[in-house]
């Protein structure tokens, strides 16, 4: 038997003492309403901006919208857009060639000038018909000229805002704190006062207008809630304020902030009768949305936190509208928006106040093509949902077989047995069971020769799946099993007590070798070399003497020589890193290693790449739920990408759950597994998962929440975005995720559920929880869960 020092240096790490350590030890299983919001950005050309002095340029090349301005005027300042049978039409003021212009290709044509000598702003294109705002009044374009339709009125300056649908065209009068609202009819020129029985509003004038395809009037107050106007009263239709927004098919959205100062935003759908469905979550504070190119889909997009496109519960994120410019993002707001024919426009501002640029606004074009883009979602569609046993046993790993059988590791309830069950395919019929006299406590599958590696308390076992009852292998082994792997040549390894061997095929020993340090979790074999990885942690003392826990991910060769290290630092370094941090679990595909892991509190090393502690943080933020501020020390998870010949850190994220009020709460992982793009995590997700209210499964709503949710997050492989993080939590069922195994068609998931009903399809094995403590089997479609998207309206 060999040993293995860590790597010598200043950060190598040190055996220090282990019992003050008590790791869960992880298991090895195989607008306003006219407008919207958005960031910036530019093509083919290059926009020179001073900032703070200095002067900065175009910063990447990957930028995706188009600039849309040529034949406007210099210094152009955009009040109003609206889009009429697939033309586009602005106004513009505060230069020398104010008024309304339409696009033609790609160049803007000026149509006329502003009707008054004091401005132009919101512009309403209706049945042919050209209606604008102007110097408080309302204007029609007619035969060249204009003509207005409010200056007869004995008040003056009343009109500040019009909105257009279902045939009505709406105006906005009375002041911010007092609003009027006024129904013109197009036909005969008449005026109807719609009585706004509400008065003593927030006087700020964040405010919209907006007239849904029924007909609905809604107006958006800044503070004091969201109001409609149907069958001939108003209402409030909720008492937050928020953007409005519409769908294609004209359902009406609301976005607004979850709680203050928590940047999530919450994007509702309006049901009738004062009623709303949480859709989805995002970043930021609740952008508008705009009709998108069909269904249901609305484009909604934010100065400082991005453009998305939402339908039912898919979410896309587009492109950034800053990609290729370098000012702060809170310099940025978004004007207006509207989608025509499929592509977007929007007209973006920077803000003096935060940056000096020579630019003041820019005009926006991107051309929609979702079918490319992958999407998060909010509902998972199973194959199959079946509790295993009706009475009490102890799940442990799940794997697919290369025959389509799916095989599941389980102990009795006292933990002195263990087995091996084979699952049909659809996960209806258990086709056999193989029985240990000891308890299984890790399993890895050979697809080469449809073989089981199994740890137990003593013993390695290799069972032929082909021949259940035949025990290919039984070697002992020196303490219960923390981890196995097997790789593509049908090689093995087993770990246990900070020690692993490695076996050939035929079971004949390659190597032993044991580990210094303070835990040994999970290690995994290079399916090309004889490279073994090796993922835990080490008890270290920070610069004050308090103990932490440092992870640490390295990579040796069979014959002990060391090959590279990540993290493991000396905790005398880690004076601003203090949060105890452990890796658990690893798994190597096609060159890439995806780890698993843990962090006590954000200040963590796992904001770094692995090799130092400070500087630039690469974890890649989707929302609120990965940004480190608003934390505590409730455990985040964490996952990342590694290059696995030279352990390069190339992507990661750390992901938590978030409190009503914002704080961060823990996500507590057990498993990660990576195939065809995707990354899936294993867990249990306490209060609460991104958008809980708005998760699904088979378009059936998940239970209220009792207890951390047995929860189950997806990635795309480069962990830049989030495709799902779902609850299998139908009715009041608390438990875990304990193992996930995919390939490209499906993804199967073994849960503990700690009492209630979990999502069961028909023929299941077992289709009640009897147990109360369950072991709980699911099988994911992954093509219409990712892919294609089953409509769950």
């Amino acid at each position: 038997m060999g040993g293995q020092s860590p790597p010598e240096g200043p950060d190598s790490p040190s055996k220090e003492n282990r019992a003050n350590a008590q790791p869960t030890v992880g298991r090895r299983s195989a607008l306003q309403a006219l407008g919207v919001a958005a960031t910036a950005g530019l093509l083919g050309s290059v926009y020179v901006l001073a900032r703070n002095g200095e002067t900065t340029t175009g910063v990447s090349d990957d930028f995706e919208w188009e600039i849309v301005d040529d034949g406007l005027p210099d210094a152009y300042d955009v009040h109003g857009m609206d889009a009429h049978d697939g033309t586009l039409y602005l106004t513009v003021r505060g230069s020398g060639t104010d008024g309304l212009f339409k696009l033609d290709g790609d160049n803007w044509v000026h149509i006329a000038d502003r009707p008054v000598a004091y401005g132009i702003d919101d512009v309403v294109v209706a049945d042919g018909r050209v209606f604008v705002v102007s110097h408080w009044h309302l204007f029609e374009l007619v035969d060249g000229e204009w003509e207005c339709l409010s200056c007869r009125r004995e008040d003056d300056e009343w009109v500040k805002g019009i909105a257009y649908g279902d045939g009505q065209l709406i105006a906005r009068g009375g002041d911010d704190t007092d609003p009027e609202f006024y129904r013109f009819d197009v036909s005969d020129g008449e005026w109807e006062n719609l009585e706004f029985p509400f008065d003593d509003l927030d006087g700020k004038p964040h405010v919209s207008l907006l007239v849904d395809d029924d007909g609905r009037i809604w107006y958006q107050s800044n503070y004091s809630g969201i109001f409609v106007y149907e069958g001939g009263f108003w209402s409030t239709a909720h008492e937050d304020s928020g953007a409005l927004g519409l769908g294609a098919d004209g359902t009406v959205y609301l976005a607004k902030e979850r709680a203050p100062t928590t940047q999530i935003a919450q994007f509702y759908e309006y049901q009738g009768d004062g009623e709303w469905s949480l859709r989805h979550e995002s970043s930021g504070y609740g952008p508008s949305c705009v009709p998108g190119d069909s269904g249901a889909r609305a484009i909604c997009i934010s100065g400082r936190f991005g453009a998305l496109a939402i339908e039912n519960h898919r979410l896309w994120t587009l492109p950034p509208l800053d990609a290729d410019i370098d000012v702060e993002n809170t310099a940025l707001r978004i004007r207006e928006t509207v989608v025509v024919d499929g592509t977007v426009y929007a007209v973006q501002d920077f803000d003096d106040y935060h940056t000096d640029t020579d630019i003041d606004q820019r005009i926006l074009r991107y051309e929609l093509n979702l079918d490319d883009r992958p999407f998060y979602t909010t509902n998972i569609e199973l194959e199959a949902g079946t509790y295993l046993d009706d009475e009490a046993i102890d799940p442990q790993s799940v794997h697919l077989g290369a025959d389509g059988r799916i095989l599941v590791a389980t102990n009795d309830e006292d933990e002195t047995v263990g087995s091996l069950m084979y699952v049909s395919a659809d996960a209806t019929a258990i086709e056999g069971t193989h029985e240990f006299d000891e308890p299984v406590h890790a399993v890895d599958y050979d697809r080469t020769a449809n073989r089981a590696v199994v740890g137990g308390d003593e013993h390695v076992f290799v069972v032929d799946l082909d021949d259940p009852e035949t025990i290919a292998h039984r070697d002992p082994i020196d303490g219960a099993a923390d981890a196995v792997s097997v790789d593509a040549r049908g090689r093995y390894a087993v770990a246990e007590n900070n020690t692993y061997t490695v076996y050939d095929r035929d079971g004949e020993t390659l190597t032993t070798e044991s580990v210094e340090r303070s835990y040994l979790t999970d290690i995994e074999l290079d399916d090309d070399d004889d490279t073994i990885y090796q993922v835990g942690f080490d008890n270290k003392s920070l610069p004050g003497g308090n103990p932490v826990q440092v992870a640490y991910a390295t990579a040796y060769s069979f014959d002990g020589e060391f090959r590279w290290q990540r993290f493991g630092f000396d905790g005398g370094n880690l004076e601003d890193n203090i949060a105890d941090t452990r890796l658990y679990g690893i798994e190597y595909v096609d060159g890439e290693l995806f780890v698993l892991g843990e962090s006590a509190g954000s200040k963590t090393i796992f904001r770094y790449d692995g090799e130092r502690y400070a500087g630039d943080e690469i974890v890649e933020r989707v929302d609120h739920y990965n940004n480190l501020w608003d934390t505590a020390s409730a455990h985040i998870a964490y996952h990342a990408r590694l290059d696995a010949e030279s352990g390069d850190v190339e992507s990661a994220q750390l992901t938590m759950a978030r409190q009503d009020d914002g704080e961060s709460n823990t996500f507590s992982v057990s498993d990660v597994s990576a195939a065809d793009g995707r990354v899936f995590v294993a867990g249990s997700t306490c209060a609460s998962m991104a958008a809980r209210d708005a998760q699904s499964v088979n378009g059936e709503p998940v239970g209220e929440y009792r207890g951390c949710d047995p929860a189950l997050l997806v990635t795309t492989d480069d962990i830049s975005q989030r495709l799902s993080w779902s609850s299998f939590n139908r009715e009041e069922a608390p438990g875990e995720v304990v193992s996930v195994d995919a390939d490209a068609d499906r993804t199967v998931v073994l849960a503990r559920i700690d009492g209630g009903e979990s999502f069961i399809t028909d023929g299941a094995i077992v289709d009640r929880n009897e147990a109360g403590e369950a072991a709980y089997l699911a099988v994911v479609d992954n093509e219409a869960t990712y892919e294609t998207g089953i409509d769950t309206t």
